[in-house]
């Protein structure tokens, strides 16, 4: 039996979770599961492997050896049987009707290649920080535009591989996931892998609805300062590589010593990225600070000079 819309699940040793997103959408309504395709990509190591427990429940689970989101994502596509293939992270869960949601937008616009949908913040497995605030969530894949209807992807707007729907016949025009970019195991968070693909595939042809909603559950070990920054370094290394950066080496100097002169004084140095933040707008402009240190370095040593406070001088 034909299968009308191929769902792909990427995984790298989060056996803890993923069983969690298979239930989500062994459980959607409104739709028959004969025409619901789930795909499960294990990107782990072979000597890492483990079980999973609901895993003969999906249509198709298989291995990628070579670690890598986008490989791991290409490899989903290629083995995809329907005409629509949409991504779910292996930390989310899928809305009752997602997919439902899905077909229904696909099929009643043709034209449209390219849909995602809203990404919540789920914080069940650890408190929301106090300087958390919408724009770091959108560093955890996170997405709510203020839209009532789904509508043209536009500047300063996005969706996130968490939650996206494609037409097939997209990627059979030779387009794919770049495997220099996204996710690679544990060694790196390079990303950008889907933002090369949307330049490829043009903006005006990919859409966002609010309709079509997932939760992404947040891990613990992504609720620390540590690891956003970390995920800014990323991202600058990201765009330097995918040629996305919006600044220059010099201007991104000059944003520097702006922010570092926002800085509480006894930290107006390397200490100026690293210390505790108190609240949204000191973790905000660590990582301006973070992302523009490496934009200036790829245009050389950078020629800072650095206001320091009476205490560096006791």
């Amino acid at each position: 039996m034909s299968k009308k819309i191929s769902v792909v699940i990427a995984t790298y040793c989060r056996y803890e979770v993923v069983p969690r997103a298979i239930d989500s959408l062994l459980a959607q309504q409104g739709v028959n599961r004969d025409d619901v395709e789930i795909i499960v990509v294990d990107n782990t190591p072979k000597e890492k492997r483990q079980r999973i427990a609901n895993d003969s429940l999906c249509d198709k689970f298989i291995h990628e050896d070579i670690s890598g989101l986008s490989r791991a994502r290409n490899l989903g596509i290629a083995i995809a049987s329907a005409p629509l293939v949409a991504f779910l992270d292996d930390d989310a869960i899928a809305h009752p009707t997602w997919v439902l949601e899905a077909q229904s937008l696909m099929e009643a616009h043709p034209g449209w290649l390219v849909l995602g949908g809203r990404i919540i913040a789920d914080y069940r497995e650890a408190e929301r920080p106090n300087w958390m605030d919408s724009k770091l969530e959108e560093f955890l894949s996170c997405v709510d535009w203020p839209v009532e209807k789904a509508t043209p992807m536009s500047e300063g707007t996005w969706i996130a591989g968490a939650n996206m729907v494609f037409r097939k016949k997209v990627f059979e025009s030779g387009v794919g996931f770049d495997t220099r970019l996204g996710r690679n195991g544990t060694s790196s968070l390079l990303s950008n892998d889907e933002t090369e693909l949307f330049e490829q595939i043009g903006k005006e042809n990919i859409y966002y609805t609010p309709s079509m909603p997932v939760q992404h559950v947040i891990p613990a070990n992504r609720l620390r300062p540590e690891w956003f920054r970390k995920r800014v370094y990323w991202q600058a290394l990201s765009d330097l590589i995918a040629g996305t950066v919006w600044m220059t080496p010099s201007q991104a100097q000059d944003r520097f010593q702006q922010d570092i002169a926002q800085v509480p004084a006894e930290y107006r140095s390397y200490h100026a990225m690293a210390f505790k933040p108190r609240n949204s707008e000191e973790m905000n402009r660590q990582l301006r600070l973070i992302y523009s240190m490496v934009i200036s370095l790829s245009g050389g040593l950078p020629d800072f000079e650095w206001t320091r406070s009476e205490a560096f001088h006791e």
